[in-house]
């Protein structure tokens, strides 16, 4: 029975974490400031292949042709740099654009965002995510103070609020402004242009298909794209519907969907495993019953036992599969930190239990298990 039970509470705790990360990554897409709809700028080569993503300049070229009260359009692009301190390491962060924080709707928990003044060389400045913060607020920092990132100093102008992540995947530690990211580079001998995913928000009325077309006509006139390399041959605008970008949730919900349906399999296969041991337990306990009933047990009561047995056993099973999951969701976080340099600001446990289906998946767990063996009473009654 206690293998059993163990079996259960692997289950749910494992259709409990892939809900978190479904809820975490792929069904809240980035909150904005004003009403509309947010989409992705994808770009194929003349072959449908891959290509290269725009560059700053070509970005800015870009958005002067859009300025219109229908198109607003952002970029960025995730950064590693070295945090030189006491504790030297590296950070995750990002490098955007002007207007990112205004079309997120975001506003600094302490000190300000990035603001049009700060894209200019003249002003290296950073916001630092709110765990960042705690740590280096726990040194002694203070806005106003400069920390050194990637060999720059650059003065720490304002704080996040906890778990922002903006347009990225998962919450950076930093933002710097795209100027600051290529005065950085060329720092380090990297005179490449860095190249930015840029997302567009549109009106609710706005043409989706008239402004794909626009937007093909505008990239096919760059001069920098005039090398077969760089040829742009593809344009797509793909609706955002997750944290995740358009064309990650792609791939990723057709991965994830196949996942979701063998934790559910295996989530009955338990309960069915769970419910044949007590039924033959029941029916080993047929005399016990029995003995019930002649003293004035009704058949309700004698099934409310069963019932209440079996919803026992899954809140076992339940805080066995609780445990898993926040063990999984910081191992999952820890992963994620090791191969590639992210932090856990925002781990697959963060939501648990969601209430709503940390309720609907203990209660179906266990309101099945007890359903075969009081239906079994039922026939040995009849």
């Amino acid at each position: 029975m206690i293998g059993s039970v163990l079996i259960l509470g692997i289950a749910i705790g494992a259709n409990l974490l892939l809900h978190a990360l479904w809820q975490n990554y792929m069904a809240n897409p980035p909150a904005t400031a004003q009403p509309g709809l947010l989409f992705d700028l994808d770009l194929r080569s003349p072959e449908s292949g891959f290509v290269p993503p725009l560059d700053g300049v070509e970005l800015s070229t870009i958005e002067a042709s859009l300025k219109d009260d229908t198109v607003n359009m952002v970029w960025s692009r995730q950064v590693n740099l070295a945090l030189t301190d006491n504790n030297p390491r590296m950070l995750y962060g990002a490098a955007i654009s002007e207007g990112y924080f205004a079309m997120l709707a975001v506003r600094a928990t302490e000190g300000r965002t990035l603001l049009p003044t700060d894209f200019s060389e003249t002003s290296p400045n950073v916001v630092l995510g709110s765990r960042l913060w705690r740590q280096l607020s726990g040194q002694g920092r203070q806005i106003g103070d400069s920390i050194v990132l990637g060999g720059m100093s650059l003065t720490i102008v304002g704080v996040l609020p906890e778990a922002f992540a903006g347009l990225e995947p998962f919450p950076p530690q930093f933002f710097v402004t795209d100027v600051t990211d290529r005065q950085i580079r060329r720092a380090q001998g990297d005179n490449d242009a860095p190249r930015f995913a840029a997302s567009l928000l549109l009106r609710p009325d706005a043409d989706v298909a008239a402004l794909t077309t626009r937007l093909g006509s505008m990239l096919a006139s760059l001069e920098s794209r005039r090398s077969p390399e760089l040829a742009i041959g593809h344009v797509r605008l793909l609706e955002r519907r997750s944290q995740l970008s358009a064309s990650e949730s792609e791939g990723v919900h057709g991965a994830l969907l196949p996942v979701l349906a063998l934790t559910l399999l295996l989530l009955v296969a338990a309960c069915a495993n769970l419910g044949n041991l007590m039924l033959a337990r029941a029916t080993m306990r047929r005399q016990e019953l029995a003995i019930r009933a002649s003293l004035g047990a009704s058949r309700w009561r004698l099934l409310r036992l069963l019932l209440l047995e079996s919803l026992l056993l899954a809140l076992m099973a339940a805080g066995v599969g609780l445990a898993f999951c926040a063990l999984s969701g910081r191992t999952v976080a820890s992963i994620r930190h090791v191969d590639a340099g992210r932090p856990g600001d925002r781990t697959a446990g963060d939501g648990l239990p969601a209430l709503p289906a940390w309720l609907g998946t203990v209660s179906g767990a266990g309101g099945m298990p007890g359903v075969r063996p009081a239906a079994g009473l039922g026939h040995h009654r009849q």
